[in-house]
């Protein structure tokens, strides 16, 4: 069984990911969400690796989306996170926000749910889900091999990408 973060550095056409958490406790970026909630703003470089890798990917021509539903109002953390969504979009992943009111989820989308699809429709295709407790605490992250359940996160993807506003446009929307 391969590991996602190799499954990221030989990716060969596609990424989806799908984001349905109002918050995440990462330990890797306590220190900047303390300083986000400080300031308002991002000043730690935050992680160049992950950003030179997506603007590789990108000119290799591979397509990489991402897709988060958020609740209205946002939380700290979605303001955080689309702040350091920013400087994933400038290294060329398509970033794209559903906005939902609070206690009014789309029924066609899934809450609680997290996943990647890599290279979809290819021979080095894979999916993975993405494990979080309450606290949005990742607990781990596992290999799908279910075709069913390949297929809901096909439609899943497809569900939100027609619902959901590419992250500039959104912005210029909640500023």
């Amino acid at each position: 069984m391969a590991d996602l973060g190799s499954a990221f550095q030989n990716l060969t056409t596609s990424w989806f990911r799908l984001e349905t958490l109002q918050a995440y406790d990462v330990k890797e970026e306590h220190e900047s969400f303390a300083e986000f909630l400080r300031t308002g703003r991002l000043d730690s470089p935050g992680d160049v690796g992950w950003r030179e890798m997506i603007a590789g990917h990108v000119a290799a021509g591979r397509s990489l989306q991402r897709v988060h539903v958020v609740e209205v109002p946002l939380t700290d953390y979605v303001r955080y996170e689309i702040a350091e969504y920013v400087r994933n979009h400038e290294a060329g992943e398509d970033i794209r926000l559903l906005s939902v009111p609070a206690g009014d989820w789309p029924e066609d989308l899934p809450q609680g749910t997290d996943f990647w699809l890599l290279d979809d429709g290819q021979p080095s295709q894979s999916a993975w889900a993405m494990d979080y407790d309450n606290e949005g605490r990742f607990l781990g992250v596992k290999e799908v091999q279910d075709p069913d359940l390949i297929d809901t996160y096909r439609k899943w993807r497809d569900t939100a990408l027609g619902l959901s506003v590419p992250l500039n446009g959104y912005r210029r929307k909640d500023a």
